[in-house]
């Protein structure tokens, strides 16, 4: 599970890999770190138990825990 502080409301990370880069937005709603409760790939709903896919370019998530 995710470890996030309590008073983080939101935070983004940048990480590459493999000629991809992954613009990842965190959403903190639970104000608890974690499960999972939504995932968004390039604006699309995906089952957050996914691994997210090895795309060119650059990928846009969001994660809502």
């Amino acid at each position: 599970m995710p470890c996030v502080p309590d008073d983080w409301d939101e935070f983004t990370v940048t990480r590459k890999y493999r000629g991809t880069t992954y613009k990842i937005d965190i959403v903190n709603r639970s104000k608890k770190g974690g499960p999972v409760i939504s995932l968004k790939i390039n604006g699309e709903s995906v089952d957050p138990k996914n691994v997210l896919p090895l795309l060119p370019g650059e990928v846009k998530v969001e994660v809502v825990i």
